[in-house]
């Protein structure tokens, strides 16, 4: 009964607060610690934030200073009442994103979590970055914020790319048996933003993918083959021009996916399979990825055709630029892969963006199937109330692993 009433209270405070707001946007007063900004210097001191409005980019929406105190304000511009609004606040990317007074990860914030402020906005208290632990909280944040989440054998080393001329950490999941005498060789699935896939301790925003657990899971009934899964952490703030196209700009900025692709094909793929007993060809490789990660693993399925047999496509951004990456996708033959994609009904907090998530996923369905796609090679599904988070891709992926890795006829 208790929670019930705070849920209440809750709805009925975001509700009088928005009632007082400018339709179309949300106002944000940000009150930061003195310690979070502790040793930098006044003029690096910069916010950013992050949400489902943006593509969930740490240095998409800058932070204005306010002048008082130090502190800072924002304009969020959304539809409605801001309702499904989810966000967080960085320093310009996932390696500086906030956490709570104990170095702990934070959940998303919405706007029924926020004490309301002055000209109907609401005030978010910035306790601490997640770049402190080591220095501010000697014991790494507290072993609640460390705590693994992973089930099975990761294997986690960093690379560095020749191409992008930058670095990332890389995670290597192992099936089960994968060390036990006499084991033969694996598939692979490829998959971006690795930092979400397997351990809530990595996740930028708190939740995972559950790909370990899922995996495991399914393979241990029997459900899917024993396989090796790739997560490629992304590149924080160059997140949208390593995962868009280069016929598409973000920012103002020339989108860089081609170079991505060759990082992915000609660098780590052969790394990947020096060190791991990997089956190869097209058949026995896959990709998959979110939002921006569903944008390059459409993209790169189109200029590495022969590479990569199965696509994993969740909540593609795809509506960016007037949906060039769909004219990419109509303009593509033949279409080899067998394809997943899916998106929710509320993929952020503008009724016209879901819309235009929805459409061009609809859009994105038509053409392939006009290119020979049937049903045993083309799956789409569209979740009535699902967001734009991990918890809904994980919710989505056992059912998305059963159809692209189930046997075909032609298999």
């Amino acid at each position: 009964m208790r929670s019930i009433v705070l849920a209440l209270c809750a709805v009925m405070l975001l509700g009088v607060a928005c009632s007082l707001c400018d339709a179309g946007i949300v106002r944000l007063e940000i009150r930061v610690d003195a310690a979070a900004f502790e040793g930098v210097d006044e003029n690096e001191r910069v916010l950013f934030i992050a949400g489902n409005f943006n593509g969930w980019d740490p240095g998409g929406l800058v932070c204005e200073k306010s002048g008082e105190g130090g502190g800072f304000t924002a304009e969020i511009e959304t539809a409605g009442d801001g309702a499904h609004l989810e966000f967080k606040v960085a320093r310009g990317s996932w390696a500086t994103v906030e956490v709570d007074a104990q170095g702990r990860d934070i959940g998303n914030r919405t706007l029924a979590s926020l004490p309301p402020g002055k000209d109907g906005g609401f005030v978010v208290h910035v306790e601490g970055f997640v770049d402190q632990r080591g220095t501010r909280w000697a014991d790494g944040g507290g072993s609640e914020a460390m705590q693994s989440t992973v089930t099975g054998e990761l294997e986690i080393w960093q690379f560095t790319s020749k191409v992008l001329d930058n670095s990332r950490m890389i995670r290597v999941w192992l099936p089960p048996g994968y060390n036990d005498i006499g084991a033969g060789r694996y598939p692979v699935l490829y998959m971006h933003d690795g930092q979400n896939l397997f351990d809530k301790a990595t996740s930028f925003i708190g939740e995972e993918w559950g790909v370990d657990e899922t995996c495991d899971g399914l393979i241990r009934a029997g459900e899917i083959p024993p396989m090796i899964v790739v997560g490629i952490d992304n590149a924080g703030g160059d997140r949208a021009q390593e995962y868009n196209p280069p016929y598409t700009q973000s920012d103002g900025v020339e989108n860089w996916g081609d170079r991505y692709g060759r990082f992915v094909v000609e660098e780590l793929m052969r790394e990947i399979n020096r060190n791991y007993r990997t089956k190869t060809g097209a058949a026995n490789t896959s990709l998959g990825g979110s939002s921006y990660g569903g944008n390059i693993t459409l993209y790169m399925a189109t200029i590495y055709p022969d590479v990569f047999g199965r696509l994993l496509v969740e909540s593609p951004a795809a509506w960016i630029q007037n949906e060039a990456i769909i004219d990419g996708v109509e303009m593509h033959r033949p279409w080899k892969q067998r394809v997943f994609i899916a998106v929710g009904t509320d993929e952020s907090s503008d009724e016209g963006n879901d819309e235009a998530y929805i459409a061009g996923v609809h859009r994105m369905e038509r053409a392939l199937k006009e290119a020979g796609l049937g049903p045993d090679r083309l799956l789409v599904q569209v979740e009535e109330g699902a967001i734009h988070n991990e918890t809904a891709w994980a919710r989505r992926l056992p059912g998305a692993l059963r159809f692209l890795f189930s046997k075909a006829p032609r298999e």
